[in-house]
């Protein structure tokens, strides 16, 4: 029996035999990733209506109506209710935080449709959601094993991003306001990075992208505001920031889904 086992065609044989039962969890898990990635679909067509909707290649200027609301904050909805159909979602601090800054954002979205008047509940709102999204990345990290690569890095472009949007507010209110904000949004972007430093899988990878984006997307928001007014300064904002929302419920989902639960 030890001379059969010991013959090269028989390792031989064992070998494919493993490689082949080791393909069939593989093809499993490539199927269900792709049945998750497809409830994205709605969501891409919410997107698409709103591009459209506010027609983007005329000078029309859509009403502020809560119509306009309702078909803004759409899609952001959609991805909490999509992050929160996942399975073991309750068990997961990360995804659950996700949700609830989502939440919060269809809030600050809804408010920043009447951005002459209510921008400032609109950043009160998105503040809240930051604040959530920094709670559930906080949470994956152990007691201890916060790890301190790039923050310096995180902070000078913190501080330089605020020193360059102040110089075109006239509001000391507005101002204090504009520098909580930049704090808890760079934070926010920290804590992502620092994950997908010491995780570094296809979910805090995407989580890492849509911090980003948000951040891309915020300073765009601060740059026309008060600094210069770009072509499709609007349209630019949106499609990062749906991106970023989009990768952030993604990267979310992905966690929940995995081994390691917080």
């Amino acid at each position: 029996m030890k001379c059969i086992q010991r013959c090269p065609l028989f390792m031989m044989n064992s070998a494919n035999k493993i490689r082949r039962t080791s393909k069939i969890p593989c093809k499993k898990r490539n199927q269900k990733r792709g049945r998750r990635d497809m409830l994205l679909v709605p969501y891409i067509i919410l997107v698409s209506f709103y591009l459209w909707s506010t027609d983007p290649l005329s000078n029309y200027d859509p009403p502020e109506t809560p119509v306009r609301a309702l078909i803004k904050v759409a899609p952001i909805l959609y991805l909490a209710c999509y992050v929160g159909l996942t399975p073991r979602f309750r068990h997961n601090v990360l995804a659950q935080g996700a949700r609830v800054g989502l939440i919060f954002s269809s809030m600050g979205d809804a408010c920043l449709v009447w951005k002459d008047t209510h921008f400032l509940h609109g950043m009160f709102f998105f503040s809240l959601a930051q604040m959530a999204y920094i709670f559930g990345l906080s949470s994956w990290f152990d007691r201890g094993q916060y790890p301190r690569k790039h923050v310096k890095m995180f902070g000078l472009a913190c501080v330089c991003s605020y020193l360059y949007i102040v110089t075109g507010m006239t509001s000391p209110l507005m101002a204090m306001c504009v520098l909580g904000y930049t704090v808890l949004l760079f934070t926010m972007a920290n804590l992502s990075m620092q994950r997908n430093i010491i995780e570094r899988n296809r979910g805090s990878s995407i989580g890492a992208v849509g911090a980003t984006l948000f951040v891309i997307s915020d300073l765009l928001i601060a740059v026309c505001k008060w600094k210069l007014v770009f072509p499709f300064c609007e349209e630019v904002i949106m499609l990062t920031y749906y991106a970023a929302q989009a990768c952030i419920a993604a990267g979310a989902v992905n966690s929940a889904r995995s081994r390691r639960q917080s």
